[in-house]
């Protein structure tokens, strides 16, 4: 969806792959209260990051996770680039892994 218009006339367009960190969340496991509300496949990921990545070509925001950095580690504007992990036989996500 466009954020100055609400327009969902959208198409796809290629990219590079790369951008920055424009923001983050940790969630962690907090025992009995979080039980209830595990993401399905998270069970035994946590802590782990949820990031909002800003793509440097096209300035399109995306959200998804880091796979090669501890969530303590990451930084606002950290760069960062695509890769795609099988998370099962059938689904392939794209993910972020930090730039060094």
């Amino acid at each position: 969806m466009c954020p100055d218009c609400n327009s969902l006339d959208a198409e796809w367009s290629k990219v590079n792959g790369k951008g920055k960190i424009y923001t983050f969340a940790v969630a962690y496991d907090r025992g009995d209260f979080t039980v209830r509300y595990k993401l399905k496949g998270y069970e035994n990921e946590y802590p782990y990051a949820i990031v909002l990545v800003e793509l440097n070509d096209v300035g399109v925001r995306m959200v998804s996770n880091v796979v090669n950095c501890k969530p303590e580690d990451l930084k606002i504007d950290m760069p960062v680039e695509v890769t795609f992990v099988d998370v099962t036989d059938e689904i392939t996500l794209p993910m972020f892994s930090v730039v060094k």
